[in-house]
């Protein structure tokens, strides 16, 4: 019997689960496993029986997503659905998104905020929501964002890849959001599937977990910045880079974003006992690992 099976191989947050839960914890990939056949996500968790389920399978081109909506909805929404219908009584976690809100909020968006998504991403992964809470009554949503690795495609490593390319980089900074590790992503989810296991139906519901604070991309991009040049590995190959701040009308993209996006996580620090970091302190830890990847991996 495995411990804790989790749809999703390759994205970073699965990528850490498999890190940090080792043994105790199966990945089932996209070429493993397509989580829009409903048939084969049910015949995979009658097969492990696992303890908890993860969902961390996701449809995550936001842009590409204005093209495709139906195929992000067929992942996102009904991929979950498919999920959360086969685990009958088993715990599920389902990772969800600050883009289900529209984000013209003037505080941090609590978890029972109205939802209005203002892109095809934001809509597909707001159906994979309705589907957890209609099909899976021991569930878990949480919703987080900015999500940033070591590995993988993200903001911290393009952003550090054009530090080391150009002298001159323009950043949006009128949106508003917080950035989150997805090692932070993958401590908390473990957490939150231990205490699962104990059968306290207390825990099941939504929550917002990010790390503490917030920045816009301007910000987090001079934070990178300023945090690389003082480790070595990274500091050598970085130029003298002047990092202006620029309007979301002046870099366009096919999606729209939520301007304000900001999550409270009052509710996840008053249920588990779980200790939230500053989001400058993860980063830190993150270049740390990129400093000692090979250069040509950047």
């Amino acid at each position: 019997m495995s411990e804790i099976l989790v749809f999703g191989e390759t994205g970073q947050v699965a990528r850490q689960l498999k890190k940090l839960g080792q043994n105790r914890v199966i990945c089932m990939g996209r070429a493993a496993l397509d989580i829009r056949d409903a048939d084969s996500v049910r015949a995979v968790v009658l097969d492990l029986r696992p303890q908890v389920v993860i969902n961390a399978a996701a449809f995550t081109a936001v842009d590409k997503a204005e093209e495709v909506e139906n195929e992000a909805l067929a992942v996102n929404g009904d991929g979950a659905a498919h999920i959360a219908m086969a685990c009958g009584e088993i715990p599920l976690i389902h990772i969800s998104t600050d883009y289900v809100f529209d984000g013209t909020a003037c505080e941090p968006y609590s978890e029972d905020a109205p939802v209005c998504p203002v892109n095809a991403y934001g809509r597909s992964k707001l159906a994979g929501e309705e589907a957890v809470r209609r099909h899976a009554p021991n569930h878990v949503i949480l919703r987080t964002a900015w999500v940033y690795s070591y590995e993988g495609n993200n903001f911290v490593r393009t952003v550090l890849r054009l530090m080391t390319e150009r002298y001159q980089l323009g950043i949006v900074d009128d949106q508003c959001g917080c950035p989150t590790s997805a090692q932070s992503i993958g401590e908390a989810i473990l957490y939150i599937a231990h205490q699962l296991e104990t059968g306290t139906p207390s825990l099941f519901g939504t929550y917002h977990y990010v790390d503490g604070g917030e920045t816009t991309w301007y910000g987090f991009a001079c934070e990178i910045y300023h945090a690389a040049q003082l480790i070595k590995g990274l500091s050598s190959v970085l130029k003298d880079v002047d990092i202006q701040p620029i309007t979301t009308a002046q870099y366009p993209l096919p999606a729209n974003r939520p301007t304000y996006s900001v999550l409270s996580t009052r509710k996840f620090e008053t249920t588990f006992d779980f200790p939230i970091r500053m989001w400058q302190d993860r980063l830190e830890e993150c270049l740390q690992a990129i400093s000692r990847q090979p250069e040509e991996t950047l």
